[in-house]
């Protein structure tokens, strides 16, 4: 074969450096490996440990647990959950920051449980009053949209 002069040049990937961020795991992997941390070491800072790092490193069937949610984001210095487009989306997105149950969210805003289920799921129908005061307790001003009443 001719030699014609040419030379394809590539960075070499990092072992388990994540190709692209699709998870939330996917974010922490990536952030851990630019601070040169071990997993152990940032379980301990996350108030975890090294089993579970690696479990929502690769996505496995271990779920993060919404507290921890806070530590994360503080850790990666960004929110990575998705922009929400509805109000229940972003009823979920302010719980999950916060790090707070479905439960928590209810005794603060003086609702129950299945009142913020449902408007995390965008039920249609929703009285004004309890979507008000889920939405003043969270801080969230303006309504993505009006989908399930005010």
């Amino acid at each position: 074969m001719p030699y014609y002069g040419w030379r394809l040049t590539a960075s070499k990937p990092r072992p388990g450096y994540p190709s692209e961020l699709k998870h939330l795991g996917d974010h922490i992997r990536k952030r851990r490996i630019d601070l040169g941390l071990n997993r152990k070491e940032l379980a301990q800072k996350l108030g975890t440990n090294a089993w579970t790092m690696k479990h929502w490193e690769e996505h496995l069937k271990l779920r993060i647990e919404i507290r921890f949610y806070p530590a994360i984001l503080a850790f990666l210095g960004y929110n990575p959950l998705q922009d929400p487009k509805t109000r229940g989306q972003a009823i979920r997105r302010e719980r999950y920051t916060r790090g707070w149950s479905r439960q928590q969210l209810a005794r603060a805003a003086g609702v129950d449980e299945g009142t913020i289920q449902r408007l995390e799921n965008d039920r249609k129908g929703m009285a004004k009053k309890p979507a008000q005061a889920v939405r003043k307790v969270l801080g969230i001003t303006a309504d993505p949209n009006k989908t399930g009443g005010q």
